[in-house]
């Protein structure tokens, strides 16, 4: 098997058991009880995919960026797989991304939370360890 095929591998088990301990691809919201910047970017994929694009939209508005964001990097690691993380146009998009990614958050967190699709995970051990306390 290839180093790629093996890296690819690699990242498949790794997924797998994250969804088989915290029961989701989100260890933050398991934890601690509240979504990531990244929470429900699956579920936005999946609207996508089916042409609903209220719905993409609702679960996660930084969907439209991310998908054309991940073709330009396919674009550049098949032209040169050996220095992606060196190329300006993958530093400079990525962390407009990352910028725009954390706005999106913090637009939702202020103004969502803690209605769907941005709920509390009530049975997180942070949040328990919170009801202890307060």
């Amino acid at each position: 098997m290839s180093r790629d095929g093996k890296n690819a591998l690699g990242i498949g088990v790794i997924l797998f058991l994250v969804l088989f301990v915290f029961g989701s691809f989100c260890p933050m919201e398991r934890i601690f009880g509240i979504p990531c910047p990244g929470c429900n970017m699956f579920s936005a994929i999946y609207w996508l995919w089916k042409g609903n694009l209220s719905a993409a939209w609702y679960f996660h508005p930084a969907v439209f960026l991310l998908l054309p964001y991940a073709a330009v990097c396919a674009v550049l690691f098949v032209r040169n797989r050996e220095d992606i993380l060196k190329r300006r146009a993958f530093r400079v998009m990525s962390v407009l991304l990352l910028w725009i990614m954390l706005a999106v958050y913090l637009w939702r967190m202020l103004y969502v939370f803690p209605h769907a699709p941005m709920q509390v995970n009530e049975h997180a051990p942070f949040i328990g360890l919170l009801q202890l306390f307060f």
